[in-house]
């Protein structure tokens, strides 16, 4: 295989800085795919927070005296519950073991991660959470609530001990779970998760990015606007550059 790191003056002329092993375009190519994934952990990420906006949104505009008010409430909650959980299980799939030591830390220490990753259970498996609602016309309020109760009586052989008991203690105290609060609280848990996470992942971004680095920089300097090309074939298989600014600016935004 005749693969060089070149940058191209003209149509069909070239300049060959070095030569690239198969082994070194293979390495490279994991190392893109590496990035590829995270870049998609902002997008799982994203699309939970822009699923909450869009309940934030709904809950301003809504006409609780729409007999479909709850109905639309819920949806919106499985639309955010649903993302959610696809985000754990991209994470659980090609993070298991760092996913598994922030989870755990949100877990053990926030009633609101338990209730959501329960909650979504509940709903997945049970009914709909929101059945209740409070409207203060004195003080042009509304409060919407998931009952504990429901959750008890309905779905209590599917939650975690943990919850159930926090649950039950929440019933003795004739206490309802208000949506509203729950859903902003857990938005700034997610945040600060999204955060660990990505702190925890920079160790491998930067041994990516390193890499490729230096499959385009010859004698420790970077070879700009080159090229991986198969002399062979006549054709650029990689443009390493490329993906580092699009992996760089997606990050950054």
């Amino acid at each position: 295989m005749g693969y060089k790191l070149v940058t191209f003056q003209d149509v069909g002329k070239y300049t060959i800085f070095k030569e690239i092993t198969e082994e070194e375009l293979k390495a490279a190519q994991e190392s893109i795919r590496a990035l590829q994934k995270i870049m998609i952990c902002k997008d799982y990420y994203y699309i939970v927070v822009d699923n909450i906006d869009d309940w934030q949104k709904s809950l301003q505009s809504c006409d609780f005296l729409d007999n479909k008010s709850f109905t639309a409430l819920n949806r919106y909650m499985y639309n955010i519950l649903g993302a959610y959980y696809a985000w754990v299980e991209f994470y659980e799939t090609n993070y298991k073991d760092i996913f598994g030591v922030v989870k755990k830390n949100y877990y053990d220490n926030y009633f609101t991660y338990r209730m959501i990753y329960n909650l979504r259970i509940y709903m997945t498996h049970c009914e709909m959470g929101i059945t209740q609602s409070e409207i203060n016309y004195d003080k042009q309020e509304v409060h919407i609530y998931v009952s504990p109760k429901n959750l008890i009586e309905k779905g209590k052989s599917r939650l975690q001990n943990k919850v159930v008991k926090e649950l039950e203690e929440m019933i003795s105290e004739n206490k309802l779970l208000d949506v509203e609060m729950l859903i902003n609280d857990f938005k700034d848990i997610f945040t600060d998760m999204n955060k660990d996470l990505t702190k925890a992942l920079n160790p491998k971004v930067k041994e990516n990015l390193n890499f490729l680095y230096d499959c385009i920089s010859k004698e420790g300097k970077l070879v700009q606007c080159s090229f991986i090309f198969d002399e062979d074939k006549n054709e650029v298989i990689l443009d390493i550059p490329t993906y580092i600014n699009l992996f760089l600016k997606k990050m950054a935004s």
